[in-house]
């Protein structure tokens, strides 16, 4: 009779092995588990009733002040641990026929609201950035000039090639993924191919910007 932290291993190694998911996604899950699954996680999995996990999963929503997008992700890891464990025989129940029952009010989750001024650089903002990196170049204040100049992602940055470059274009068709194995190291992992399939593409580089990728 394994408790829920064994499960869920077991089912991430599982996943692991068949390629389902990538080492990077593995370490995310593991981080929402430890966040989200602390005071069940040494339960014995088969000991635990659909009442008790339904008043876990709304306490947990409550003590943690659980947006709608935070509870997404620890919904991922029930549903996972939940149909392996049915799967084994480890329960008798379907955890999404039990989800499907349990009653959610919109006030249950923490609203989170942000000023424009609180996600994006404005105008002047970018202007001094931009002037900062300019006047002071090394590896990374290129990099991050590069970024701005083209919206490239930090993770297809990280992953280019000389060969990925063309004096106005630069080709997208991998992306950087990092992860954590057991011991807590760290790992960086170039994947050939971006995150979404509308990735691959050229970025057009601006002429008078083409001296940053040059100076490579």
């Amino acid at each position: 009779c394994p408790t829920i932290a064994t499960v869920f291993e077991e089912w991430m190694e599982v996943r692991l092995d068949r390629g389902e998911i990538e080492k990077s996604t593995y370490s995310r899950y593991e981080r929402d588990f430890t966040r989200y699954f602390t005071k069940i996680k040494d339960c014995r999995i088969q000991s635990v009733t659909e009442l008790e996990l339904e008043d876990f999963i709304k306490r947990t929503i409550q003590e943690q002040k659980l947006t709608r997008k935070a509870f997404s992700n620890m919904r991922t890891l029930l549903y996972g641990i939940f149909r392996y464990a049915k799967k084994k025989k480890l329960v008798n129940f379907s955890i999404k026929t039990m989800m499907d029952d349990v009653e959610f009010s919109k006030n249950e989750f923490q609203k989170v609201s942000h000023e424009d001024n609180e996600q994006v650089f404005m105008l002047d903002e970018e202007t001094k950035m931009v002037k900062y990196l300019e006047e002071n170049q090394d590896l990374i204040n290129l990099g991050l000039l590069l970024l701005f100049k083209t919206g490239l992602r930090i993770g297809e940055l990280t992953s280019l090639n000389k060969e990925d470059i063309h004096e106005n274009l630069i080709h997208i068709s991998k992306t950087e993924t990092i992860y954590q194995d057991k011991d807590g190291k760290t790992h960086y992992d170039v994947k050939n191919f971006p995150k979404t399939e509308a990735g691959v593409r050229d970025v057009i580089v601006p002429d008078n910007c083409k001296w940053i990728h040059l100076l490579r």
